[in-house]
């Protein structure tokens, strides 16, 4: 956002326009104001507001939001600034991580870690403290993907287990399964049910 300006309040309908380095507003009346787009911190517009993508573009590249209110003040949406969007750094960032191995490496134990000691937490038992502390001795000698999953999934089939313990009979998973699904119990054949059949006319 700008580091100095103003918020403007359009109380009526209005056009808003680019012009140079400023917006113009153009009321009712006819009569245009003309705005320097460094004195605006952001634009909240009533009712009807009429802008083109030049308008937009000038306000997105320095860093003005404009809020759209309905005719009775309630907020409609709101245009944000492209550099105010963190998806986009986000994933540039990302990317530079993923392609640096040792630090891929780090975050992928990090996540496993967490992941792993707040399922301790939901399941509040100590009957996982031993996994969890195997898992915390083995995690940093993993180097690849691989590893670290392998990891992982021996802490997860235990942690299933446990929490089978914590479930009714009738309620229990029975462990971690994998593609495909476990048999289901066999139901009747059709050969053994009796077959509908259309009364003899």
């Amino acid at each position: 956002m700008p580091a100095a300006g103003r918020t403007y309040w359009l109380t009526e309908p209005c056009r808003i326009r680019r012009e140079d380095n400023s917006i113009r507003v153009e009321r009712p009346d006819g009569s245009p104001v003309r705005i320097p787009i460094t004195d605006i911190h952001d634009l909240i517009a009533f009712d009807h507001v009429d802008l083109n993508t030049s308008a937009l573009s000038l306000l997105s590249r320095n860093g003005v939001t404009l809020h759209i209110l309905d005719h009775y003040g309630n907020h409609a949406g709101h245009f944000s600034p492209a550099e105010s969007m963190a998806s986009a750094a986000v994933i540039r960032r990302q990317v530079e991580i993923t392609a640096d191995p040792d630090r891929r490496t780090a975050i992928g134990q990090a996540l496993v870690l967490a992941a792993a000691e707040n399922l301790r937490w939901a399941l509040d038992t100590d009957l996982l403290d031993p996994a969890l502390q195997s898992l915390r001795t083995d995690l940093p000698d993993c180097k690849d993907n691989d590893a670290i999953m392998g990891q992982e999934g021996n802490f997860r089939r235990t942690a299933w287990a446990v929490l089978d313990t914590q479930l009714p009979p009738w309620l229990r998973l029975n462990g971690r399964t994998r593609r495909p699904p476990p048999p289901t119990p066999e139901t009747p054949s059709s050969a053994t049910s009796t077959p509908w059949s259309t009364p003899a006319s």
